[in-house]
């Protein structure tokens, strides 16, 4: 875009790279073509981070299925129909146990546990003639006064296995391993649903995979266009960095031709007109860090420097600029700019003399940073700040000296 092809933000290079993975889906490990833009629980745990839509609703589902999951082995007497009901990759026989024990779902685990002991022990019985075995049977004392109606069952499962006594070892072995895997499923569903404090989450939350804070579900769903807007924004902002990085590469392959036109306009938009946006603080102040301050500053500010010119020329335009003094009537001046609220003439107008009569521009610059630090209407803000900060820059870009300058002009006037 023209009007940003004399904006150099690369000193914000870094600090852009340093974001990136703020951007990057938890599920997806990549940025997310339908962002949304994460709504925690308490507002001091409040980062900008972007989500998938879709990955975040699947999140939602899986709390929702761990929640009945929970209900489902809070109901279960046996102590394994849920692992039987969610095993998966059984070999023939191990499918054959599996049917066998879902007949006893209506029965508490200790009952199952009399009812394979006692099949164990007759298990030589029933290995026995054909002829002789019911007789034996009826004279065995039975501790399960149903387990004749699992017999019948048994022998079948046996004959297909083989052998009586390994069927009935492997059956009883099987049992066991489902009581652990149930076990270790109300663990894993319970870890779910419940932070390390014992609090469970609710309908509508889901756990950050990064902080494992509570997320807020739906107000999170609700900031697709916001959440993309910002994206778009950063985009624009790391491609006037020229940033080289492989995510963002990724993520434009899967745009529209067009996807960075729009984002370097949404970017002029927002330099313009912030307020279209409804970025919160913490918004803004995540796209002031990448880039966003000093790509406005110098749109704003860029008219009033030429290369062209002494440095000391430069410097004095845009402070002049600052109170209108370039002006037949700098006070009309102001009015009519709708700027004669602002603080700190009376300091700029001192600070524009001082550098006329030929002292040291920086040390200029620091008492003027210094003094109006001190005044009652400090702006860290306002437009002192960031002709100030746009001065800095150009400072460092020509080389100069500015190390007098405790902590830069960065600080905000």
């Amino acid at each position: 875009m023209p009007l940003f092809s004399d904006i150099d933000i690369s000193d914000h290079r870094k600090a852009i790279a340093e974001k990136i993975s703020l951007v990057i889906d938890p599920v997806l490990n990549e940025i997310p073509v339908d962002p949304i833009l994460v709504n925690y629980l308490y507002p001091d745990k409040q980062v900008v981070r972007l989500f998938s839509y879709e990955k975040t609703r699947e999140l939602q589902q899986m709390t929702e299925t761990s929640r009945s999951i929970l209900k489902e082995l809070k109901e279960d007497n046996t102590g394994i129909s849920i692992a039987l009901k969610y095993a998966k990759n059984l070999s023939p026989s191990q499918e054959r146990y599996k049917d066998f024990l879902l007949k006893m779902s209506a029965l508490n685990g200790k009952s199952i546990d009399d009812i394979l002991n006692e099949l164990q022990q007759v298990a030589p019985l029933l290995s026995s003639s054909v002829i002789y075995s019911p007789l034996l049977l009826k004279l065995h004392r039975f501790i399960h006064r149903d387990i004749a109606t699992y017999i019948q069952d048994f022998q079948r499962l046996a004959k297909i296995e083989g052998n009586v006594e390994r069927a009935i070892a492997e059956l009883i072995r099987f049992r066991e391993e489902m009581f652990l895997q149930q076990t270790q499923i109300t663990s894993f569903n319970h870890g779910q649903l419940t932070n390390q404090y014992g609090v469970q989450l609710t309908s509508n939350q889901i756990f950050c995979p990064f902080s494992k804070e509570r997320i807020k579900v739906a107000e999170s769903l609700r900031t697709r266009g916001q959440a993309s807007n910002l994206l778009a924004i950063f985009i624009a902002l790391s491609q006037l960095a020229k940033l080289k990085d492989a995510d963002i590469e990724n993520f434009l392959k899967c745009q529209a031709s067009d996807y960075l036109e729009q984002a370097n306009e949404k970017l002029l938009q927002y330099l313009r007109f912030p307020i279209w946006f409804n970025f919160s603080p913490l918004q803004q102040r995540f796209l002031a860090e990448a880039g966003a301050q000093a790509a406005k500053q110098q749109l704003n500010y860029r008219h009033l420097w030429s290369e062209e010119k002494q440095l000391e020329d430069n410097v004095l335009s845009v402070l002049i600029d600052y109170s209108k003094q370039d002006w037949n009537f700098p006070v009309f001046g102001l009015f009519i700019s709708g700027h004669w609220r602002r603080h700190h003439h009376e300091a700029v107008s001192e600070a524009i003399k001082s550098i006329r009569r030929g002292e040291d521009i920086v040390v200029v610059l620091e008492q003027l940073k210094n003094g109006v630090q001190k005044h009652p209407s400090y702006n860290s803000q306002g437009s002192l700040t960031n002709r100030l900060e746009f001065i800095e820059r150009k400072l460092t870009s020509n080389s100069l000296p500015i190390a007098s300058l405790s902590g830069g002009l960065s600080v905000g006037i």
